[in-house]
């Protein structure tokens, strides 16, 4: 089954904007790339800066819950991240490009108040998750 126009959107926006940063990912890029209208983007979105903001919500966060599973292994903190580096090296991308939230939190933070919330919030999330499951293996 096709994707819809939304998700299309979506999952072009979280690639072009990993890849080329938000200042220098074309509208125009997302939409052919995409293949979805122009209204499309409006009618789901709004704007560029709604899209960015539905993609870091439903596109990057769970993708950086997904890549970065801290797993408790031989009740050893350094095995555990051990496996952690290993599944890390093994993501071409991440390797290629870095970590995503990183790249939108040095570019945004500074020039947009909103971004720098919702991003500086789950950076937050994720740090006290880590923190947590490292303080649990002992």
């Amino acid at each position: 089954m096709a994707k819809n126009a939304r998700e299309s959107l979506l999952d072009v926006t979280f690639e072009e904007i990993y890849k080329n940063g938000y200042a220098t990912t074309a509208i125009d890029t997302i939409l052919k790339k995409a293949g979805v209208p122009k209204g499309s983007l409006y009618h789901h979105f709004g704007s560029k800066k709604n899209l960015v903001l539905a993609m870091i919500q439903e596109r990057l966060f769970p993708k950086m819950d997904a890549t970065f599973i801290f797993k408790k292994v031989d009740n050893s903190v350094y095995k555990s991240f051990e496996l952690l580096l290993l599944k890390i090296a093994k993501n071409r991308q991440l390797i290629t490009y870095g970590y995503p939230m990183y790249r939108l939190i040095v570019e945004l933070s500074p020039v947009d108040k909103e971004f720098d919330e919702i991003l500086q919030e789950e950076y937050n999330k994720l740090v006290n998750k880590y923190q947590t499951k490292i303080y649990h293996i002992f």
